[in-house]
C-alpha cells in the first residue's frame, strides 16, 4: 500500500488513537504519506474520528499543540514565514475531548439521567470555556453569538442532571459542593475520570482535589502541607489563571446564569421542566428507559460489551418470548414472597394475641387465688372470735 498513500491515510481513519500512533512510529509509508500533506491529512483525520470536537477546539487556539509544516511550506502572504500546522498532540486532544464528551453522556444515561440531542456540543463549548484562564475572556465568550439560547439551556440541564446524580432523593447529602469542585477544574478530564470510576474513587483523592480548589487555610496553619499537599498548592484552583490571580474564575455553572439573566431567558421557570426531562413520555406516560446509542461507551471498542448489554440487534420473537415468561414468573414469585410476608405478618401478631391472653387468664388466677387467700384468713379470724 506504500504505493497509495490515500489508502493509507483511510486505513488511519478507522484506527483508536493508540494503534495510529504505532502505525505512525513503525511504518515508513504511512509517516511519508502524512508528512506529504500534513496539515490537510491532520484535519480529515479530525473530522473524522471527532467530528464536533474539531470544530469546537480549532488548531490555531492551541499554538502548543501545534508544529512547523514538516515540508517547510511558508505562508502564501509572509514567504519568510514556515506556516504553523496542527500536530499529532492536537489530534489527540479533540479525540479525548470527543470520546470523553460521549463517555459522560453515556454515563450519566446508565444512571438514569437522559440528555437531549445537542447536549454534546453544548457540552464541548463548555469545556472550550474552561480552556480559558481569565473571567474576561470567559464572559467576552458567553456573550458572543458562538453561545446560542440552546446551548445555555443545554448547559444548565447538564447542572441539574449532575446535582441530582450527585445526591440521593433520601438519602442526600443535598449538596452542591461536587458540582462545584468538578466544575471548577481545568476541563472536564477530572468528571470523565470520576463518573468513569477510573479516579477519584476514594473519599481521600476528592478531599485532596478540593483542598486545591478552594480550601481556606487558617493564619497558624499557613506554611503546614494538607494531606501532603504543598502549602503554595492549597486553595489556589479555584482563582484566575488556575492559581496565578486573585480573583475567583466563574465557573460554567455561575457564567450560564449570568447569561441567561442578562439575555433575559428566564431560566428559573424552567428549573423543574429539566428535573422531569426524560424519564417518561408525556403522552403516554410510559417510562423512555436510555437508548443503546445514549449509552454507548468508547471502552467497550476495547475491552468487549458487559454481559447485560451485548448485542445492538432487535431481539428475535424466541427472545421476547422468554424475556415475557421470565417477567411473569418473577411477578408471580414476587407475590408469592408478598403472600408469604402478610402470613408470617399474622401469624407473629396471632401468637402475641394468644400469649397475650394467656398473661391476662395468669393475672386473673393470681388475683383469685389472691382473694381466696384473704377469705380464709378472714373466716380463720372469726371463728377464732
Amino acid at each position: 500500500m506504500g504505493c497509495y498513500p490515500e489508502l493509507l491515510v483511510e486505513v488511519g481513519k478507522h484506527l483508536r488513537m493508540r494503534d495510529f500512533m504505532i502505525l505512525f512510529c513503525i511504518s515508513k509509508d504511512f509517516n511519508f504519506a502524512l508528512r506529504t500533506h500534513w496539515k490537510a491529512h491532520m484535519l480529515s483525520l479530525a473530522a473524522f474520528m471527532a467530528p464536533e470536537s474539531s470544530q469546537v477546539f480549532r488548531f490555531n487556539m492551541y499554538r502548543p499543540l501545534c508544529i512547523l509544516d514538516p515540508l517547510s511550506r511558508t505562508i502564501p502572504h509572509r514567504l519568510n514565514e514556515i506556516q504553523v500546522v496542527p500536530g499529532i498532540k492536537w489530534l489527540q486532544m479533540v479525540v479525548h475531548r470527543e470520546k470523553a464528551s460521549r463517555d459522560i453522556l453515556a454515563c450519566m444515561a446508565r444512571q438514569g439521567h437522559r440528555m437531549p440531542g445537542g447536549m454534546g456540543m453544548s457540552l464541548k463549548k463548555m469545556w472550550l470555556l474552561m480552556d480559558m484562564a481569565t473571567n474576561r475572556q470567559r464572559v467576552a465568550f458567553m456573550r458572543s453569538s458562538y453561545w446560542g439560547w440552546e446551548d445555555l439551556y443545554n448547559v444548565q440541564m447538564f447542572v441539574v442532571k449532575l446535582d441530582m446524580r450527585f445526591n440521593d432523593p433520601i438519602d442526600g447529602p443535598a449538596s452542591d459542593q461536587m458540582r462545584k469542585l468538578f466544575l471548577g477544574q481545568r476541563g472536564l478530564s477530572p468528571l470523565w475520570r470520576l463518573l468513569k470510576r477510573t479516579g477519584f474513587r476514594s473519599l481521600e483523592d476528592v478531599i485532596k482535589l478540593s483542598v486545591r480548589y478552594n480550601h481556606e487555610v487558617k493564619e497558624k496553619h499557613k506554611f503546614w502541607p494538607i494531606w501532603e499537599i504543598p502549602p503554595h498548592e492549597i486553595g489556589i484552583g479555584h482563582l484566575e489563571g488556575w492559581g496565578k490571580g486573585n480573583t475567583h474564575l466563574y465557573r460554567p455553572d455561575e457564567l450560564v446564569v449570568r447569561e441567561a439573566i442578562r439575555r433575559r431567558m428566564n431560566m428559573k421557570h424552567h428549573i423543574m421542566m429539566m428535573m422531569l426531562w426524560g424519564y417518561c413520555d408525556p403522552i403516554t406516560g410510559e417510562n423512555t428507559p436510555p437508548t443503546e446509542k445514549e449509552m454507548y461507551m468508547s471502552d467497550d471498542e476495547e475491552r468487549g460489551p458487559p454481559a447485560a448489554w451485548n448485542h445492538y440487534e432487535d431481539p428475535t420473537p424466541e427472545e421476547v418470548e422468554k424475556f415475557e415468561k421470565e417477567k411473569e414468573q418473577a411477578g408471580r414469585d414476587e407475590k408469592d414472597a408478598r403472600k408469604a410476608a402478610i402470613a408470617a405478618v399474622e401469624a407473629k401478631k396471632v401468637k402475641e394475641e394468644e400469649a397475650m391472653d394467656v398473661d391476662d387468664m395468669m393475672e386473673e388466677r393470681a388475683e383469685a387465688d389472691d382473694d381466696f387467700d384473704n377469705d380464709e384468713e378472714m373466716f380463720d379470724e372469726n371463728m377464732d372470735m
